[in-house]
């Protein structure tokens, strides 16, 4: 993909390059503003994205199901968003918008001092990879929609944690979740999620390995 010399270009509309699994790397116009929801959808094979200083919208699921991407750069002149080691935060590094997959690692530790985990940052749908383990931080607080959707590697919610969306935990493929015992919002058992006065039932992971659900009284 080449764009012109001088190019206007200030919206990437939703689902604009989805699908396109030959697109290995892409290098957006300074002009760009916005970047609309699964733009990247499904691009199995893009590695490298640049995205310009004046960049003030990274859409829900712009970068979902890219399997192969390595490294999101953008300028440091951005004043909404940044990367460390390739992954994407929000400039101030409290909010934690998108892992890529491309890594391969087998364990990830997110940045002391984020606070928000962004919807499916770490969306595993359609991809193949090798993260077993997410280390998230004492700071964190809020988990948003689908964050861990489609993922199996392990992860605790740290004590910090006093918000779980409706669907934070929605779609985890792993057999169990794990609370900090020290929460005083959410507590586990037989790795099932719940209020911590056992009043709500937050979640039950795919996977869970039990063969009768009893629900606690």
């Amino acid at each position: 993909v080449e764009f012109e010399e001088g190019s206007k270009l200030n919206f990437i509309g939703e689902s604009a390059f989805a699908y396109c699994s030959g697109l290995s790397s892409i290098t957006l116009p300074e002009s760009v503003v916005t970047l609309s929801s699964y733009a990247f959808n499904y691009c199995s094979n893009l590695e490298e994205v640049y995205i310009g200083k004046n960049v003030k919208q990274i859409g829900l699921h712009t970068f979902a199901s890219c399997s192969g991407l390595v490294a999101v750069t953008i300028s440091k002149e951005n004043a909404n968003y940044k990367t460390v080691d390739g992954n994407v935060y929000s400039k101030d590094e409290t909010t934690f918008i998108r892992y890529c997959f491309g890594k391969n690692e087998e364990e990830f530790t997110l940045k002391s001092g984020v606070t928000s985990i962004y919807e499916s940052a770490f969306d595993a749908t359609g991809v193949n990879h090798s993260l077993k383990r997410i280390n998230l931080p004492d700071t964190l607080t809020h988990i948003n929609d689908y964050a861990f959707r489609q993922l199996d590697a392990e992860f605790t919610i740290p004590a910090s944690v006093s918000y779980l969306s409706d669907n934070a935990l929605t779609y985890y493929t792993g057999a169990a979740f794990d609370v900090d015992e020290n929460n005083s919002y959410y507590t586990v058992e037989e790795g099932v999620v719940y209020s911590k006065d056992y009043k709500t039932l937050i979640s039950i992971p795919v996977n869970v390995n039990i063969t009768e659900f009893i629900l606690n009284p």
